[in-house]
């Protein structure tokens, strides 16, 4: 018969051994997508090899890679980069592959909105290929793929790669729910951008240096640009937590822009009409139309329907 002690050295050990699993199937869970994607990626893509050496940034360690341009891919909340290199047969140039990991595949759509030239071409939720360079989103993450010199055989071989990493990625997301609030009438498809930083905002449009705006991780934003013939004017939609903060923005918008309407709705800015209208806690602004009319329908049409 077992004593007393013997029986608790046994239950702790089993204790100990049930944390420690749990513990293990826990960090196997929590590994990243994007990490356990790089084993199953090609070895081989239409005669480019993968190199030896797969490398790792986090977003301390990123400037060392695309300094200049990490802002971007941290604005929309980078978790990390897997960057590898195909190396090229003879005659041709190697492929450069970088899986960004974004917070949201909302952010990962953010980062793919910051940039829309090119010809869409069906990889991923959506993507663009223009000289050399494949790029697309499909759940949190953002791929870009370069051929680091364009030819035919270079640009196959950069869209099949792209068409098989995309099938290793958790097929989700959708675009923002806040991007259906631009309405569709003389949208430019193209111009839509995504946003919550307010130096997104000012790359666009730069219109807030001061974030008047108060943007930030909790305000998500849509902006677009609208045209009708040689006329232009932009239309910024921002959520926000609470409509006391967004009364607080509306307020401020309305003084800085200058004389209010009758309603004291929106106002006008030097030869341009600018102004915004708020419902609760999302908030319209509408920047450099032609015409008085024009802004004031881009600003009812915002609550009366959507996309």
């Amino acid at each position: 018969m077992q004593q007393p002690a013997a029986i608790w050295a046994v239950s702790v050990a089993l204790l100990l051994g049930a944390i420690g699993v749990t513990i293990w199937l826990f960090s196997r869970q929590s590994e990243p997508a994007a990490s356990a994607t790089l084993d199953l990626l090609p070895r081989t893509v239409a005669g480019w090899d993968r190199a030896p050496g797969s490398r790792h940034y986090d977003p301390e360690t990123i400037f060392s890679y695309i300094d200049g341009h990490a802002e971007v891919y941290l604005a929309y909340g980078l978790r990390g980069c897997d960057a590898e290199r195909y190396t090229a047969p003879d005659g041709e140039s190697d492929l450069i592959l970088d899986i960004f990991e974004m917070a949201s595949p909302a952010d990962a759509f953010g980062v793919f909105t910051h940039d829309t030239d090119g010809e869409a071409v069906g990889i991923g939720r959506d993507s663009r290929y223009r000289y050399g360079w494949l790029s697309f989103w499909q759940g949190p993450y953002f791929v870009s793929i370069m051929a680091e010199g364009e030819t035919e055989r270079a640009a196959q071989a950069t869209l099949d790669l792209g068409r098989r990493i995309a099938a290793l990625l958790p097929d989700e997301g959708t675009e923002p729910s806040i991007v259906e609030a631009l309405p569709v009438a003389d949208l430019e498809a193209r111009s839509v951008r995504y946003l919550h930083d307010p130096q997104i905002l000012n790359t666009h449009l730069p219109i807030d240096p001061e974030n008047l705006l108060e943007l930030g991780v909790d305000t998500p934003a849509a902006l677009g640009t609208y045209t009708r013939g040689e006329q232009r004017a932009y239309l910024l939609v921002v959520d926000y937590p609470d409509s006391r903060r967004a009364e607080r923005v509306e307020e401020a918008l309305l003084d800085r822009l200058g004389d209010r309407s009758a309603d004291g709705s929106w106002s006008t800015r030097g030869n341009t009409n600018s102004g915004c209208r708020r419902d609760g806690s999302r908030l319209a602004v509408v920047l450099e139309a032609p015409s008085e009319e024009w802004m004031a329908s881009l600003l009812l049409a915002v609550f009366e329907s959507g996309r």
